[in-house]
């Protein structure tokens, strides 16, 4: 078969199926807006999540901020309100 009769019969079948060839382009289109709508969301939430996240270190004071959450005694309470008087 040549590339002539391969198109030639592309466009035959085509216009004896038209609802179906409609329907079947019509789910290509939309799945392709769908997942091109995901993936806009999910890159603007990651952005969006990093800003948020730059955000938070700007705010802290110099020896105010411990890395690991921990439970505070009474002493390190203490010496750390005199550290960082906000707290």
């Amino acid at each position: 078969m040549h590339w002539s009769d391969i198109i030639k019969q592309a466009f035959i079948d085509l216009k004896a199926n038209k609802l179906r060839s409609t329907l079947t382009l019509f789910g290509i289109i939309w799945g392709i807006m769908a997942i091109m709508i995901l993936l806009g969301w999910g890159f603007g939430f990651r952005d969006y999540m990093w800003e948020g996240m730059g955000k938070i270190g700007k705010e802290q004071r110099p020896g105010c901020f411990h890395p690991r959450p921990h439970i505070h005694r009474s002493g390190r309470i203490q010496n750390r309100t005199a550290r960082c008087p906000g707290i």
